[in-house]
């Protein structure tokens, strides 16, 4: 149910222009190989269980990019392919995010999520450069609207200036609290996320907080 929180991180920040700029992109302004660790925690009423969430840029053409994606929980580990499409401009949309009023410019790309098609749109500030609102298609898909800018979310050591992006994500037949946290100083850009659900009388909570990474800026030497 976590798989593809993070991965689709990979598509929020982009350049707010009619041409797609690489060095804006949050996976493809980093180098082949770019690694990112996550812890991971799963409560539901007495039951708790830990794990890791990595993420890794493995492998980047002109025509897009592939994330590798390993959860490891409960001593059980899981291997995902994530491949993406460049994004296009899908046209202009102002978005309320409290009492303001942001123009923004919609991004979409295609790509391939577990084998199966997937489709992710972004609103992104013209203003800002960063996301006001993310809705993705296909499995788990999600919705989520920006509620807060600049709020710090500590991880790895350190202070992130995040945005903060609520809303809700499909759980088989049922729909859950999905609250991400946004950082373009990461790769792939997330620094936290969280899910809130139900299974019956039960309620549950995932979280993934960033725990390091290790990458290079694509142009560096």
């Amino acid at each position: 149910m976590t798989k593809p929180i993070l991965a689709l991180a990979a598509a929020l920040l982009l350049a707010p222009q009619d041409e797609f700029d690489k060095s804006k992109h949050p996976w493809l302004k980093w180098k082949e190989g770019a690694t990112v660790e996550y812890t991971m925690s799963q409560e539901m009423g007495e039951m708790k269980n830990e794990g890791s969430y990595t993420l890794k840029l493995s492998k980047v053409t002109d025509k897009g990019y592939t994330v590798m994606t390993t959860v490891d929980m409960g001593g059980s580990s899981n291997d995902t392919e994530d491949t993406q499409e460049l994004p296009v401009k899908d046209g202009e949309e102002s978005v309320t995010v409290g009492e303001d009023k942001y123009d923004c410019v919609i991004w979409k790309n295609k790509g391939s999520r577990s084998g199966e098609e997937s489709e992710t749109r972004i609103w992104l500030a013209k203003d800002k450069g960063l996301p006001v609102k993310l809705v993705t298609k296909g499995k788990q898909g999600f919705e989520v609207t920006a509620t807060k800018f600049g709020e710090n979310v500590e991880a790895d050591g350190k202070k992130y200036e995040c945005v903060r992006l609520e809303g809700k994500m499909e759980m088989g037949q049922n729909e859950a609290k999905f609250t991400m946290w946004y950082s373009p100083e990461v790769p792939g850009g997330a620094v936290q996320a969280k899910i809130e659900f139900e299974m019956g009388e039960n309620k549950g909570t995932i979280l993934v907080t960033l725990k390091k990474y290790d990458a290079k800026k694509a142009n560096e030497k």
